[in-house]
């Protein structure tokens, strides 16, 4: 696994107590525990930033890439303007900013962090994946904040298949669990006013419509939302 395309390929190992295998002329970075999705990409980008690299391409390990694809992706990266980038697409509920994923045409809000490009510059002006969501809308926030400064999204087909959520399994107490509390997190640092009072007043609503579904993580979340506890979900 030297390189993906003439590129190298920096492995990020975010499991705790791995044996540190060193894979031939691949990158290893090793976090000694679970990070989730932000802290172990974030680990990554720091270390291809500190190498002097210009753009990162973070891909998630249940991607399946056609042959060539990425090397076409590549291709147009170099002629697209310094930004945020990839080939799945998600927009906002206006109503509630929830995430809508994917989107396959028209307009869009964010790129998905499955497959994201992001150049050096982004992160210098708008900083790194903010680490307390652990895992799901952070590309979401990243992306906002790259457009709030300036920075484009630029969406680039790539013929590649996303299985989703191969440790975290769709549907589970913990997928439900930090989309429903990262939503809350997300609404608050990025949303609206009157989003941000809508989904406030309605926390309670929210709770019982949780407690009714018979989904004890829905109401997980918002006790720990409220009570300010965030990053890895403990139970």
């Amino acid at each position: 696994m030297r390189n993906l395309v003439d590129h190298q390929v920096v492995v990020v190992d975010n499991t705790p107590d791995s044996p540190r295998k060193k894979y031939v002329s691949t990158d290893i970075v090793f976090t000694s525990e679970n990070l989730g999705y932000t802290g172990g990409m974030n680990r990554g980008m720091e270390f291809c930033f500190r190498r002097g690299a210009e753009w990162v391409i973070l891909v998630n390990d249940d991607l399946n890439l056609s042959s060539g694809s990425a090397s076409q992706f590549v291709a147009k990266l170099k002629k697209i303007p310094h930004g945020v980038a990839g080939p799945f697409r998600g927009r906002l509920d206006p109503g509630r900013w929830t995430s809508v994923y994917p989107v396959n045409s028209g307009t869009f809000d964010y790129l998905s962090g499955s497959f994201m490009a992001i150049h050096k510059n982004v992160i210098k002006r708008v900083g790194y994946f903010w680490e307390p969501y652990f895992i799901y809308y952070e590309d979401v926030e990243l992306c906002q904040r790259a457009k709030r400064a300036g920075f484009p999204l630029v969406y680039i087909p790539l013929k590649a298949t996303h299985v989703d959520t191969t440790t975290i399994q769709r549907g589970s107490l913990a997928h439900e669990y930090y989309l429903a509390r990262n939503h809350l997190l997300f609404v608050e640092r990025n949303a609206p006013a009157m989003v941000k009072v809508h989904e406030f007043l309605r926390l309670l609503k929210t709770f019982y419509e949780h407690r009714d579904r018979g989904n004890p993580g829905g109401e997980q979340v918002v006790r720990d939302y409220m009570l300010r506890r965030f990053g890895r979900r403990d139970t």
